[in-house]
Order: C-alpha cells, then structure tokens, then sequence
C-alpha cells in the first residue's frame, strides 16, 4: 500500500515542480520585458529628439558663401543638433554618384552591345531576315511608348523601384532571347521587354540623376553620367562581337550581359535608397509617400 501511495504521489509532485517554473519563468520575462522598455523608453525619447530632420531648399542663385553663412547661423542656434551642407562637389564624391554612374554606363553597355546583333543572332539562330527585321522594327515602335510609359510610373514609384523596374525589363529581354530558339513568339516577347530597357539611356536615366541629387546639380552630374554611359557603349558592339568571334555563338553573350544587368540594378537601387536616406533630394518620390 506504501509503495502504490508513494508511486501516485510522483506525478503530482512533478507537475507542480513544472508549473512553478514555468509561472517563476513567465513573471521573471514579463519583469524583464518591464526593466526594458522602461530603461528604452528615455533613449527613445531621445532618439527621436535627435532624429527629427528638416531639408532647406537653396535657392539655384544663391552664392555658395551665403549658404555657409547660413549654416553657420543654424549651428548656433540651441534646438539644432548639427546641420549638413551637401554642395555639388561633395555630390561628385559621394558613393551614390559613382554607384549611378556605374548603374547607367553598365546599362548603356549591355544595351548596345545587345541591339547592333539582334538580327544576325535571330537569323543565326534560324530565323528568316524578314522576321529578324519584323523583331528589330518592334523594338523600335516599343520603345516610342516606353519613353511615356516609363515617365508617368516613375513620377509614382520613386527611384529605387524605377532602376529596379528598368534592370527587369533588360533581364526579360536577354532571358527572352537566350529561349527564342524554335519559338515563334519568343522573339517578340523580346522585343517588348527590350523596347522598355533600351530606354534606360533617355527616361529612366535623367530620371535618376534628378531624383538622386536633384534639380541643382543635374547639370554636371547628368553630363559626367552621360559621358561615362557614351564611353562605355561605345564598346558595347566591339565586345558582343569579339565573343561571338571567341565562341562561334551569341549563347555566351547573353548570360555575361545578364550578370552585368542584375549588377548595375543594384548599384542604381542601392544609390537611390542612400540618396534619400541621407536626404539629398527632399523633393524626390518616396513610395507611399507622394512627393515632399
């Protein structure tokens, strides 16, 4: 009878051993979720105080002096943390500079390396010259609307989803055309896709720079940007066609360029996203937002 009772009494002691430690557990949290949001609560309050930033835009004939003055008499006051000046030249320095010129020269590269050898790849992959020609004349047309297009969603999704949105269109087109053989659709699905991403070098382009650095520094920054994207298509054609010559085909082509694509994507989208952190362009488009 002794041996039954101890045996029942087992279980019992054993579920409130394990209830006590998970209540002591449960008010040892909830105690520490206290102490934390206690002890968080001053420094949030103060980071939020540090935190609340205002963008002054300068007039585009103001002398650079004047504004330092200006910034001068800011420092000084007592509600002002600290205050930052963001001139042409430091934009030129900056990683988002080099980041959207690195973005679009890419793109001006792989696009014109890919449009010169559209027909010649197509009728070396079997197709007739007339539909070669056909696929050509389409990405043209595209492209007429695609300036338009593009313009109008850009204004809305901001810069970040418009660089990212153009590298999509360039990575359809060179997947498109790495899978046109033996499709007779393939090859105008191309086409579309590339109508739209060969218009990087116009729309989504200036649309960068501006939302990037803004109106004020467009100019020398546009003009570098453009240089570079010039210089770096010039060798777009020589490149496609030395592969070519290397490897007898244009099936090596396409998946260098696509990797070169997604590269300049991320440069450009990542540019943007550090431009309106640091709040280059308070103007610029931020999803969700409208414009400031």
């Amino acid at each position: 009878m002794n041996k039954k009772a101890k045996n029942k009494s087992v279980p019992c002691f054993d579920m409130q051993f394990i209830t006590s430690s998970i209540s002591t557990t449960l008010v040892l949290l909830l105690l520490g979720l206290v102490v934390f949001f206690v002890l968080g609560a001053h420094n949030l309050s103060v980071y939020v105080k540090e935190n609340i930033n205002f963008s002054i835009l300068i007039s585009d004939d103001m002398k650079e002096s004047d504004i330092l003055k200006l910034q001068k008499k800011l420092d000084k006051e007592p509600f002002v943390k600290e205050t930052e000046y963001i001139s042409k030249k430091q934009a030129l320095k900056s990683p988002e500079f080099y980041m959207t010129a690195f973005g679009i020269a890419v793109f001006g590269a792989t696009t014109m390396g890919t449009n010169p050898h559209v027909i010649s790849c197509l009728t070396d992959t079997g197709y007739s010259a007339a539909t070669a020609s056909a696929v050509s004349s389409v990405v043209m047309v595209v492209m007429i609307f695609a300036k338009i297009a593009l313009g109008a969603v850009f204004d809305r999704v901001g810069a970040a989803r418009a660089a990212i949105l153009s590298g999509l269109c360039m990575v359809a087109s060179l997947v498109s055309i790495m899978l046109c053989r033996g499709s007779a659709i393939m090859p105008f699905v191309f086409a579309v896709c590339f109508g739209f991403g060969y218009s990087i070098g116009t729309v989504p382009a200036s649309f960068l720079v501006i939302e990037n650095f803004g109106a004020r520094e467009f100019s020398a920054i546009y003009s570098i940007s453009s240089m570079l994207s010039g210089i770096f298509s010039s060798f777009g054609p020589s490149i496609t066609g030395a592969l070519y010559d290397m490897s007898g085909s244009y099936d090596i082509v396409w998946p260098i360029y696509l990797g070169f694509i997604c590269l300049a994507m991320a440069s450009l989208a990542l540019a943007a996203n550090s431009s309106l952190r640091k709040n280059y362009t308070p103007r610029a488009v931020r999803p969700g937002a409208g414009k400031h």
